[in-house]
């Protein structure tokens, strides 16, 4: 059976227009923090659903979901499925996760952030936006004097991954007024470290600033809890001192060989004796070990 929420058809029983009421008495007089998780359901329920009792519905949502942030981050197709929600009252509820992310974006926008330190940028990342279940990826341009005047924000498709169109990335970037570059992108249910794919991202991207003569300021990986910064741990200056390292002849025969690894993510690959030799940092081993490259 088709489900139907746009009945604007008949009147409301009595009876339930004086509940309505009662409880838009309540929300006015003490907010929705005020109602239980099923009546915040059923008070959404109303803006598509005007004729219809939404008690029962907001009751089975919860019943069937788990909780109101479940139900609103649920696959609209799942939604459906609950007799009584159709495709324009399921749209509604799982559009909401982004109005509320666009209001947060909103809320300081013509406010000049200033971002200096790592601190700063991970306060403005968390107060601007929000996790989502998707990997998405977030691209803000810094002025002269390290004030945001704009961002863009990528929507990855899962949670795994997200390709970047670098194209796009220069385009945006290509501001008279923008002086520098912070990048930041979420790992919504894994760890901070970075993958190789973050590495090799990073460094194409850094290379294109440089091109542009941008400052690359830093690229920061967030999840829920917490943050890894490529500029803190140094490896954005690790990047800008490969750029140039070329394979020297007289290894290829060594690169080929299965005891010998490699660096996949700098300009051509480098055995690793000669990288340690040529950097002889003691932060070098940190890099290795976060982008999980071990030697044997």
């Amino acid at each position: 059976m088709k489900n139907n929420d746009n009945d604007d058809n008949g009147k409301l029983d009595i009876n339930h227009n004086g509940h309505r009421q009662r409880m838009q008495e309540k929300i006015t007089k003490f907010g929705l923090r005020s109602l239980q998780p099923h009546e915040v359901l059923e008070y959404l329920l109303w803006f598509t659903i005007p004729r219809k009792d939404t008690n029962p519905l907001g009751h089975k949502l919860i019943d069937t979901f788990g909780s109101v942030a479940n139900v609103l981050d649920a696959d609209p197709r799942y939604l459906e499925k609950i007799d009584g929600i159709g495709a324009r009252t399921a749209q509604f509820l799982t559009s909401l996760p982004e109005v509320f992310s666009i209001y947060k974006e909103s809320v300081s926008l013509g406010k000049l952030d200033i971002l200096n330190d790592v601190n700063s940028c991970v306060r403005f990342f968390r107060n601007k936006f929000e996790i989502h279940k998707q990997e998405d990826f977030y691209i803000i341009c810094l002025n002269g004097q390290n004030k945001v005047v704009k961002y863009e924000t990528l929507k990855g498709e899962n949670d795994v991954s997200i390709k970047i169109d670098t194209k796009h990335f220069a385009d945006f970037i290509n501001d008279d007024n923008v002086m520098s570059i912070l990048v930041c992108h979420t790992h919504p249910f894994g760890q901070v470290t970075p993958s190789m794919e973050d590495l090799n991202t990073t460094k194409e991207l850094l290379q294109i600033c440089n091109l542009m003569r941008k400052q690359f300021f830093d690229h920061i990986i967030f999840n829920d809890t917490t943050h890894f910064s490529f500029g803190v741990n140094r490896i954005i200056s690790y990047f800008n001192n490969t750029v140039d390292i070329k394979i020297q002849p007289d290894l290829k025969a060594k690169l080929n060989s299965k005891k010998v690894s490699t660096f996949s993510y700098l300009d051509g690959e480098v055995e690793e004796g000669l990288i340690k030799d040529f950097f002889a940092k003691k932060w070098f081993d940190n890099v290795l070990k976060l982008s999980n490259i071990m030697f044997k």
